[in-house]
């Protein structure tokens, strides 16, 4: 492949600075961000060229069944947002958000069933259930798989927890997602019988059809710069050092040659058809790295890559640098309202021109939790978000992505008001919200 790496941090304008790296739903700094301003200088600087220094990864000796047909072409921004069941973002029309990390695992103190994926759980997110958990319709089409935190106080944000992760715990959380996707899979083809249908291996056969497997995004983990004895990645090779741009690239691309091999076994069930950038925002100590290894998921294996920044995040917004800089396929903009101290239509109506300029699909924000001192709680933050979708358009207009799955199983689990908002969220990613199952009137 011979990816050439960015060997020196890039220059940026001096009137921008790089905001506290944050994870989702922390609280949002003052003022507004201009997307424009943040990516002009890496924009230059990324298409002058990486500087010295190549990285050969050894091509797999498999084809991968699940690939979709063709590389990732160059997007052009039609205006708009980013419009659901396309090639770009592998048919996707609704992505669910699957939380499964440390807390998953029963050897651990802190684990929790609410992250134990297990069959019967996928089903009430493949499938629609009713509360006597009968399948009534097929529910999500693609499934986004990512962690939070990890085995002895390590953390997958980097610069956060106890340690960084190394290479042993890299394989660990991919064993973890392999294992869900067979379960998914289980799922599938339960949900399938019940609903007396056959199903298709096919990935391209569009979003939310009866006979398609469910499609898959694996997360890659972003190498942290505080490990410098990593592990080898290669028999009898070196440990690597992410204090190295060079060997930071070496592991994603191995973390991602191991993924394409797992599920390149045709018995898991599903569509493996792209990757998850975990970190929110992209930086310059991370641009160069992004750019290559979309290039190397593209060129290798014909797959995707996705991100979900967050509402601020540096260029995050920016079609020139999320597309024709860092070469994502798809990109979903987190509103953060049920997070951060803002008025419902102030930060909608925002929401709404931003995607609307750049191209992008939207990441509804939908737990039983809230950080936003001016909703009542939980299921109001809830209600808005749907009407937002149908009042601004992103409900049939924009492909999806829902936070959290996790709380979604609950909410099926739960009484009678819990499974209103259970259905009215099956409601939206259909298209037909507003309903009369919410709990309660709108305001």
């Amino acid at each position: 492949v011979g990816l050439k790496i960015l060997e020196a941090p890039l220059q940026r304008d001096p009137g921008w600075t790089m905001p506290p790296r944050r994870k989702r739903g922390a609280v949002q700094r003052s003022g507004e961000f201009h997307p424009g301003r943040s990516c002009v200088s890496l924009r230059g600087a990324l298409l002058a060229g990486f500087g010295n220094g190549a990285v050969m990864v050894a091509a797999m000796s498999f084809s991968v069944a699940t690939a979709l047909s063709g590389a990732s072409a160059a997007l052009t921004n039609p205006g708009g947002y980013h419009p659901p069941n396309t090639p770009s973002s592998a048919w996707t029309t609704n992505a669910v958000l699957c939380y499964m990390d440390g807390r998953s695992l029963p050897s651990s103190p802190s684990y929790s069933e609410t992250y134990n994926w297990t069959p019967d759980k996928f089903k009430k997110l493949y499938g629609f259930q009713s509360q006597q958990n009968v399948t009534l319709d097929y529910f999500f089409d693609s499934f986004l798989f990512l962690g939070y935190t990890w085995l002895d106080g390590k953390s997958f944000w980097p610069g956060q927890g106890t340690a960084p992760l190394n290479s042993t715990d890299w394989t660990q959380f991919l064993d973890l997602q392999v294992l869900a996707m067979e379960h998914l899979g289980t799922a599938a083809s339960a949900v399938a019988d019940e609903l007396a249908v056959g199903v298709s291996s096919h990935s391209g056969c569009g979003a939310g059809s009866s006979h398609a497997l469910p499609s898959v995004f694996l997360s890659v983990i972003a190498p942290d710069s505080r490990q410098n004895n990593f592990g080898p990645v290669v028999p009898g090779g070196p440990s690597l050092n992410f204090s190295n741009s060079a060997d930071r690239l070496a592991a994603a691309k191995w973390s991602v040659d191991l993924a394409v091999k797992a599920a390149s076994n045709g018995s898991l069930g599903v569509n493996l058809v792209g990757f998850y950038w975990f970190v929110e925002d992209v930086g310059p100590a991370d641009a160069g790295l992004v750019t290559a290894l979309c290039n190397y998921v593209h060129t290798q294996y014909k797959l995707r890559v996705i991100w979900i920044p967050y509402y601020d995040a540096p260029g995050g917004y920016d079609f020139e640098y999320w597309s024709g800089v860092l070469g994502f396929d798809a990109v979903f903009l987190q509103p953060n309202f049920a997070f951060h101290n803002s008025s419902y239509v102030d930060r909608f109506e925002a929401v709404n021109a931003t995607a609307s300029e750049n191209y992008l699909g939207v990441e509804l924000e939908l737990p039983m939790y809230i950080r936003n001192p001016q909703l009542q709680d939980w299921m109001q933050s809830i209600k808005l978000y749907l009407e937002a979708g149908v009042h601004y358009g992103f409900m049939q207009n924009a492909v999806k992505a829902y936070y959290e799955g996790n709380d979604f199983v609950n909410m099926q689990l739960g009484n009678s008001t819990l499974y209103g908002i259970y259905r009215s969220i099956y409601a939206f990613a259909k298209g037909t919200y507003p309903n009369t199952n919410f709990p309660w009137a709108p305001a």
